[in-house]
């Protein structure tokens, strides 16, 4: 009795084993894809597949369907296959073989290339042979006597479940820019911005920020130099193509001129608040980035120098003024 038991279970471990049979013939397929235009197409999949089992699989008229759908959204790639045998003449859908979804994160939709090569290479690789019966003919409806309005106690009520779509990731960019401001600081003052953007998972993108900022300004033998240092919190909250930043910047400045307070350095409060345009056209994973922001000050100094015992006035800060940026913002 063992001696027999173990034939058996030999033989069961080479049938295993050994490759299909030599009049197996390989089953022809026909692809249905639907596919966004950044991902995979129809012509794609099939010189693929072929190339990977080596032989010629996809024509017209053929034993198996394959139905694919692949879309990418918000960093994340997803494909759904569904492989069944050849229709119906009448329409009606063949016999279902096998079916696979698909998903991977991503910066875009080809991160699911490979795999989505191999998994269809491997549904389709069937001999005519093993494959279902066609599905029997479909019954006609029975007659109803009575329509029930709602199911008897005891019915299992399946409700599909919602799949629930995976949250994008954070991202970071570093930018600096180079601005002109006119209002808060003399008509002509050069500066920087230098920060960090954040645009977390849900919510708008927050920017953190330093400027600093240069001005002089002359008028009737006086002369005033501004220098100004500030740091600033921002958010925007619509992007329309142009993004729509709304902020507040707080700092100090540094005043020094001819006659103008005994001739110390003076520093004055700063405080301002923004609304800005911006324009960030894509280079790779990189921005460049324009700006033109409206300035509202909150402290509208004025400064002053003698002469002929007289005050003489040589700047004041505007109620509204104006600032053009252009830099670049560095993706992390």
């Amino acid at each position: 009795m063992d001696f027999r038991r173990r034939v058996l279970r030999s033989v069961f471990v080479v049938g295993l084993v050994m490759p299909a049979p030599a009049w197996a013939t390989p089953a022809t397929t026909r692809v249905v894809w639907d596919g966004a235009d950044q991902c995979m197409n129809a012509a794609e999949l099939r010189a693929g597949v072929e190339r990977r089992l080596g032989r010629a699989v996809f024509t017209g008229d053929a034993d198996l369907v394959l139905r694919g759908n692949i879309r990418f959204r918000d960093g994340q790639a997803h494909a759904e296959l569904e492989l069944r045998t050849a229709d119906s003449a009448s329409g009606r859908r063949g016999t279902l073989v096998g079916s696979r979804d698909l998903d991977m994160a991503g910066d875009d939709c080809h991160v699911l290339d490979d795999s989505l090569l191999l998994v269809t290479s491997i549904m389709i690789d069937v001999p005519r042979e093993e494959l279902p019966p066609p599905p029997p003919p479909e019954a006609p409806p029975p007659k109803l006597e009575r329509v029930q309005a709602v199911p008897p106690l005891g019915t299992p009520i399946r409700v599909p479940r919602r799949r629930t779509p995976a949250p994008a990731p954070w991202s970071y960019a570093l930018f600096v820019d180079a601005t002109s401001t006119a209002g808060a600081l003399p008509l002509g003052s050069l500066g920087a911005d230098l920060g960090l953007r954040v645009e977390p998972s849900g919510f708008w993108p927050i920017e953190l920020s330093a400027a600093y900022d240069h001005g002089v300004r002359s008028a009737q033998g006086g002369r005033l130099q501004l220098d100004s240092l500030s740091w600033g919190l921002a958010l925007c909250p619509v992007d329309f193509g142009l993004e729509l930043c709304v902020g507040q910047h707080v700092g100090a400045v540094w005043a020094k001129g001819d006659q103008l307070e005994n001739n110390r350095v003076r520093r004055r409060i700063r405080g301002e608040i923004n609304l800005g345009l911006r324009w960030a056209p894509s280079i790779g994973a990189h921005q460049l980035v324009l700006g033109l922001d409206a300035i509202v000050p909150l402290v509208q100094d004025r400064y002053f120098y003698e002469r002929g015992g007289a005050d003489v006035e040589l700047f004041q800060v505007a109620p509204i003024g104006g600032k053009l940026s252009i830099g670049f913002r560095l993706g992390l």
